[in-house]
């Protein structure tokens, strides 16, 4: 879809929302008449994890003997926002992850590469933690990964209970720390 088709979409949706109310439609037509490729550019940019491939961002910075490595990594508060798939609506917060090497010491600014790759998609909170591990142990070769992940929702804060002040903390761990 280029051009108009993505406002065209939105305004057929949005006529289904409001049958019978032409001075809704005629408002919020007259609203993003001019807008439809800044439209287009902000889902491009909102939604542009589709286009990272995890393992290619995973890519071996150092190599090392498998176990020598005894530490720890951690990167914390890491800034994302993504849509919930349940709602179409953004939800946005920090994710924090920790990992033990294996044959691979990843590069610091790997992790964030990631996390904006998994997070600028359609997601639910509970899925991103668990793949970003799962991607860390599949293609960073870490043996243990622990990723927390705190975040408001837009369809919380804004419908529903409309309570701004929730924060929902998810986490997903494979392996044990030591």
């Amino acid at each position: 879809m280029t051009g108009k088709a993505p406002a065209r979409h939105l305004l057929a949706w949005l006529g289904e929302l409001f049958p019978g109310e032409p001075q809704i439609m005629q408002e919020i037509d007259a609203s993003i008449a001019e807008n439809h490729k800044r439209i287009d550019k902000a889902y491009a940019e909102l939604l542009e994890g589709y286009r990272g491939i995890p393992k290619d961002i995973l890519k071996v910075t150092l190599e090392v003997d498998a176990g020598s490595h005894h530490g720890l990594v951690r990167t914390t508060d890491v800034p994302f926002s993504s849509f919930c798939a349940h709602h179409f609506l953004p939800f946005f917060g920090t994710v924090d992850l920790t990992y033990r090497p294996g044959r691979y010491i990843l590069g610091l600014g790997k992790i964030p590469r990631l996390i904006h790759c998994r997070s600028r998609r359609f997601q639910l909170q509970e899925l991103l933690v668990r793949e970003l591990a799962e991607d860390m142990v599949n293609h960073g070769d870490a043996t243990y990964v622990r990723v927390v992940s705190r975040a408001r929702h837009m369809c919380i804060c804004y419908r529903g209970p409309n309570d701004a002040s929730t924060v929902n903390e998810t986490t997903y761990q494979i392996g044990e720390p030591e």
